[in-house]
């Protein structure tokens, strides 16, 4: 909107992580995910760039190139450098102090949404560490903003801030902004309404580096309600059933995503609709944690699901879209994943339906052909969701194929 307005910035750019149903949308310039003949161009002017170093340096006995997120991060640069972008939204992938993105001196503006304990195995075991890894990004002479967190992480961030000498206090940015500003989100929830506030806050920050006079004003600050993030409390009508997509993969998450799905759920217009839960996960994280908290928040008062179905977060194109699951995990380790979430889903819900599959296409088309007309409550994995949506057929602003 400032940009129709006022003309700048020109253009935009925007990293994310993780992606759903295509690598693509890590990187986008305006709003647009960047183009496949874009994404191959870059991709490989930036690796050839890397061997020529490599060689040139004589850097023999260190890896060519960086992993998997770092090398999405280094080709996300390379694509704004080349794209000549004037404003860049960066996403950290992992923490912050040691993250890939990690790299940039000087920021107009840097914030934390709500931290909780996840990532474990490389941040720590307890918020304070997790809120230590958050607060690298922070920047000197720049402002820090952040919402409500727990005492003890506050503090740390906190502490950080005047480590990393950022300008002024930190800001800590409170859910009512939306309200001053009479915006609406969706799903309407504290979550939602304390990561839109501080989008707002930031927004505003740098705004204001680009023009010193700017002020936020209600217009512009509504047009977040246009924003979009597909996976994300997304709602879909597909093959004769409703689809509940969440991309939630901890425990924090899934408890603020099963709020929404009850409330979706509950909804006039699915009464008499059977109830339909698809489940994945397999990770570090506790799976069953996840299984239990959905149980306990969706399930209840006529809500049990008719068929539960758990499948592994593999499908049949595999060879073809491989960015669409998690290779880490081969497929017999997984399928004995599931098995034990259908155990324990049957001692915590009693006797139902179960369906253990081994492809998200085959729990697709279960759902499909003897489920249609169902609401479908699709949970626990990033992946799931990625599949889900790709099978279904929706492009990346949900359109059809």
């Amino acid at each position: 909107m400032h940009q129709r307005l006022f003309g700048a910035p020109l253009r935009i750019g925007c990293l994310t992580s993780p992606h759903l149903t295509d690598v693509r949308e890590r990187i986008r310039v305006n709003s647009k995910i960047i183009s496949e003949a874009s994404f191959a161009q870059y991709f490989w002017e930036l690796w050839d760039k890397i061997q020529y170093e490599c060689v040139r340096l004589g850097l023999e006995n260190v890896p060519l190139v960086p992993g998997y997120p770092g090398l999405l991060t280094l080709l996300t640069f390379y694509t704004f450098v080349q794209e000549k972008v004037d404003v860049a939204i960066i996403e950290t992938g992992i923490g912050g102090e040691r993250d890939s993105t990690n790299i940039i001196n000087r920021a107009s503006a840097t914030g934390i949404t709500s931290l909780g304990l996840d990532h474990v195995e490389i941040l720590g075991h307890t918020i304070e560490n997790i809120a230590w890894h958050k607060a690298g990004i922070f920047k000197p002479g720049s402002p820090a903003f952040t919402v409500a967190q727990q005492v003890s992480a506050l503090e740390v961030l906190r502490q950080r801030s005047y480590e990393k000498r950022v300008a002024q206090e930190l800001h800590v940015v409170p859910a009512s902004l939306v309200d001053r500003y009479q915006v609406n989100v969706s799903p309407d929830m504290t979550f939602q309404k304390l990561n839109a506030s501080l989008a707002i806050a930031l927004s505003e920050a740098c705004l204001k580096e680009l023009n010193p006079t700017f002020q936020m004003t209600a217009g512009l600050a509504k047009t977040i309600e246009d924003t979009r993030l597909p996976g994300r409390c997304e709602t879909m009508n597909a093959q004769g059933s409703i689809w509940l997509l969440n991309t939630a993969h901890n425990e924090m998450s899934v408890a603020q995503a099963s709020i929404w799905y009850r409330r979706t759920v509950s909804r006039p217009e699915f009464d008499n609709k059977p109830l339909v839960l698809l489940f994945n996960h397999e990770s570090h994280r506790d799976g069953k944690a996840m299984l239990r908290i959905i149980h306990e928040r969706v399930c209840g008062d006529g809500m049990s699901p008719s068929h539960t179905i758990f499948s592994a977060d593999r499908f049949d194109l595999d060879n073809d879209k491989p960015d669409l699951f998690d290779s880490r995990y081969g497929l017999k380790s997984d399928l004995e994943v599931q098995k034990g979430y259908a155990k324990m889903w049957e001692e915590l819900n009693g006797p139902g339906r179960l369906t253990i599959v081994s492809t998200v296409t085959e729990a697709v088309k279960t759902i499909s052909d003897s489920c249609r007309g169902s609401v479908v409550v699709v949970a626990g994995s990033s992946y799931l969701a990625g599949a889900v949506r790709y099978i279904l057929g929706l492009q990346h602003d949900g359109r059809k194929m």
